[in-house]
């Protein structure tokens, strides 16, 4: 069965991340990443029931920012910002290495980091968003420099290294949200597991199927977790 296939390469990826030019119809694409969501709520279950018993626990359950935002735009809307954005920053640049996309992501992972610290709200809040978009302006253009000239030492450091940088892109991920804790309790921690399975999740659709079904299962997963 093709659900069983995807899961056992999952895994496979995971002690072995690589990417490929997978040139599968769009049909294929769409079982694997709907195959790759099962999997994610397969894992995410008894995650979700440990964390559960682990806040009951508490005496004061972590709160979330993420209920600030909301107030903001309509759910579809910000689950769209959220899963277009974070995808391009954490996850463009998980294929062949190419000068745009690495400035895109590195970019995209700094100016996120920088609001969620220096202004401790959500990315598509007003609060510091024009300070975050003048950041992006001016490290964009330096990271494509960058990139640009030195294309071939890039991709040398890309066939290499893939491995660590997708780890180390799947930490970044899971990390960044513990700072969604309004409180940055350590209690709030924990939900950082759940991330970093999806970040290894998303880094499979997205190298087996491109960004646009990596952006895809991101918003359906937002959407199943918080609702509209």
């Amino acid at each position: 069965m093709k659900i069983i296939n995807d899961w056992i390469n999952f895994f496979s990826f995971l002690k072995t991340p690589d990417y490929l030019t997978n040139k599968d119809s769009v049909l294929s694409k769409l079982f694997l990443t709907f195959n790759s969501l099962i999997l994610f709520v397969l894992l995410f279950i008894p995650t979700i029931i440990i964390y559960t018993i682990y806040t009951a626990l508490l005496d004061d359950s972590p709160k979330s920012l993420h209920q600030n935002v909301l107030k903001l735009y309509h759910p579809v809307i910000l689950y769209t910002l959220i899963a277009v954005y974070e995808e391009f920053s954490f996850r463009g640049f998980l294929t062949k290495f190419n000068p745009l996309l690495f400035s895109i992501s590195t970019t995209g992972i700094i100016a996120l980091y920088f609001k969620k610290i220096v202004f401790r709200n959500m990315m598509f809040e007003p609060e510091g968003f024009k300070e975050v978009c003048i950041l992006i302006l001016v490290l964009f253009p330096i990271f494509f420099l960058i990139a640009k000239t030195n294309t071939q030492i890039f991709n040398r450091f890309w066939e290499k290294h893939f491995k660590s940088i997708v780890y180390t892109s799947a930490f970044l991920f899971a990390f960044v949200h513990f700072f969604n804790s309004v409180d940055l309790s350590l209690s709030y921690l924990p939900t950082t597991v759940f991330q970093f399975i999806m970040a290894f999740i998303f880094s499979y659709v997205r190298t087996r199927s491109g960004i646009a079904f990596a952006i895809i299962i991101h918003f359906i997963w937002n959407l199943m977790i918080y609702g509209i």
